[in-house]
């Protein structure tokens, strides 16, 4: 028998976007239908990196998320599909395709803001803080 080509290797950005999730979002990666690489291209493709990390931390905050949905790809366009029908940011759409940085970028810049909330309300320590960033913490006069 001819020898079996190994499996591909998952695009690193998947992977990156996957942990996100574990970190920023765990009840989405609780999901019964994750997100497949395919369908994280597509929202690559179609959304931006600020309006995907705003989507996916209202899922991970909706108390019921996984008793009323199976599928974090249907859930998420649905709720971007209802963000955009009510009129709230116009901007969700990317004006033309993104580059994997700076999709990556916004993911971060999002997170970074919810690491300050948490610090700011004290349901996290500088130390904490420092740990989960990797970077000191900015007084918040000075953000």
């Amino acid at each position: 028998h001819p020898p079996v080509a190994p499996p591909p290797l998952p695009n690193p950005d998947f992977e990156k976007f996957q942990k996100w999730i574990l970190e920023k979002a765990p009840q989405v990666a609780k999901m019964k239908e994750p997100f497949t690489e395919e369908e994280y291209l597509r929202i690559k493709e179609e959304f931006s990196g600020d309006m995907t990390a705003e989507v996916l931390l209202a899922m991970h905050n909706c108390k019921d998320l996984l008793k009323k949905y199976v599928s974090a790809n249907l859930t998420f366009r649905n709720w971007i599909k209802r963000r955009q029908n009510d009129g709230k940011n116009a901007n969700n759409r990317k004006p033309d395709k993104a580059s994997d940085e700076e999709f990556a970028r916004g993911l971060a810049a999002v997170a970074l803001e919810v690491e300050y909330e948490h610090l700011d309300k004290g349901r996290i320590t500088e130390d904490e803080f420092r740990r989960r960033t990797g970077i000191e913490p900015v007084p918040g006069q000075y953000r």
